[in-house]
């Protein structure tokens, strides 16, 4: 795995260094600064757009038959996972954050995922694009946003939806959580910003989150509360585990 999955790592990791030192050579000011791509838009944050702002940071690439592709000749449902993960290094390179984390001891772990595949990319079209945001943190997970789409147009149009990964995940340092805000502020993301993207727990009525396909904090929740259920049924299964195992030491509790 490490031996095909590593050098396409570094690759992406490479094109995102590459646009970062191309953006810093064309800006106008000496400063290290640089607007910080695929931020979800700042505002009412149930009305952030899933992609389609200008600010997402877009990942291109094309269907590598050697390692995409199933005997269906589409990509494989694993690789969706695989590329959203390449969006993440080739990102997270370009705006810094990645430097910023290495200097600073501090790496990603993914804690969750969910996916919808809407349209095959296949062999006939191999070419897609991946939108990326960070939509929003709390005190400890950061959620972010990937969407497959077909190629944007001429006219920089996007294209059609193929599918969606919403990804959770935790920012480590020395083996603890980072508390996402503290990361965001190291990397240079202005406060005000890091306020916008906070998670405020509000009640969210499902009727009307159901007519609006755009309501981000009702989608969030029930992604949390996926994640919640997940949490649960582990906890159960662990405490069946223990009882039946006569574990009389609180110590030996499964993780």
């Amino acid at each position: 795995m490490a031996i095909i999955h590593t050098p396409r790592s570094i690759a992406a990791i490479a094109r995102g260094m590459l646009k970062r030192r191309r953006a810093l050579a064309a800006a106008t000011s000496t400063t290290n600064a640089l607007p910080f791509v695929g931020i979800a838009p700042r505002g009412n944050s149930n009305h952030r757009d899933n992609g389609i702002s200008n600010n997402a940071h877009v990942y291109k690439s094309n269907l590598n038959v050697f390692f995409d592709v199933d005997y269906l000749g589409h990509m494989n449902n694993a690789s969706y996972l695989t590329h959203a993960e390449f969006a993440r290094w080739e990102w997270t390179a370009e705006n810094g954050t990645l430097q910023t984390m290495y200097q600073n001891g501090m790496h990603f772990v993914v804690t969750n995922t969910a996916v919808r595949f809407r349209r095959e990319i296949s062999l006939r079209e191999r070419a897609f694009e991946i939108h990326t945001f960070l939509h929003a943190i709390d005190d400890r997970h950061l959620w972010m946003h990937h969407t497959f789409r077909s190629p944007s147009d001429k006219n920089n149009k996007n294209g059609r939806i193929m599918a969606q990964v919403w990804v959770q995940a935790v920012a480590v340092q020395n083996r603890k959580v980072v508390p996402p805000s503290k990361l965001l502020e190291t990397i240079g993301v202005s406060g005000d910003v890091v306020d916008s993207l906070l998670w405020k727990d509000e009640k969210v009525d499902d009727d009307s989150a159901s007519n609006d396909g755009n309501d981000t904090t009702a989608f969030l929740k029930r992604f949390k509360d996926l994640d919640v259920a997940f949490r649960l049924e582990a906890a159960t299964d662990d405490d069946r585990l223990l009882s039946t195992c006569n574990y009389s030491d609180s110590s030996k509790k499964l993780q």
